[in-house]
């Protein structure tokens, strides 16, 4: 056998034993995980503002983006070789600080967020057997602090609506693995994430 012939069968047994098998795939992400997470939330708030003198409506978004963080817990089940379904709780603090102000540049509204939650069902696919493309779904809210709000109606502390999102996760060890999330709160706030989930 020559030294190339025996190059190629030591790469080639290398290759065998390194490539993770088919059960190790199908047990990748699944079970309970928990982590942390930190990044960047917009949060934003609609106003229909009247001006009294010339009658004009002014309608649009006041929006402001600030740093976050939070924590998560979760599971997925394999329902086929590729493929993730689970669920997630989440919690998080910070975010954007919107100010709403006239054409003539007065403030007329200010909102602080303090905290919020997130309940969540995925669908994932696994694109490698370390690399998880998912998609998600569900419910949360947040809750704000209110510095200056004269007499406007229907403002709440407290919002919630439905939520949607997604983002990748990479496993660079059995446990361990790197993911960027993103959700939106409807009517609410945006969210983009850096986490590190771990597996149990």
């Amino acid at each position: 056998m020559t030294c190339q012939a025996v190059a190629v069968t030591f790469v080639g047994i290398v290759a065998i034993l390194s490539a993770p098998s088919a059960s190790a795939q199908a047990r990748s992400y699944t079970g309970p995980f928990a982590g942390i997470e930190a990044g960047a939330r917009e949060d934003h708030v609609f106003f229909d503002v009247a001006n009294l003198d010339t009658g004009e409506t002014l309608s649009r978004y006041y929006r402001a983006v600030g740093p976050s963080g939070g924590a998560f817990v979760g599971y997925d089940v394999a329902v086929a070789q590729n493929v993730r379904i689970g669920g997630e709780v989440g919690v998080n603090i910070g975010g954007g600080r919107p100010v709403a102000r006239l054409p003539d540049s007065r403030r007329f509204f200010e909102e602080h967020p303090r905290y919020g939650y997130r309940l969540s069902l995925r669908a994932g696919y696994l694109a490698t057997p370390r690399l998880l493309l998912y998609a998600t779904g569900g419910y949360g809210g947040n809750r704000y602090r209110i510095d200056f709000n004269p007499g406007i109606p229907d403002i709440h502390q407290w919002g919630s609506s439905f939520i949607v999102g997604g983002g990748m996760e990479y496993r660079f060890r059995d446990r361990t693995a790197v993911r960027i999330d993103f959700k939106h709160v409807d009517n609410q706030a945006s969210q983009l994430m850096l986490g590190v989930p771990i597996r149990f």
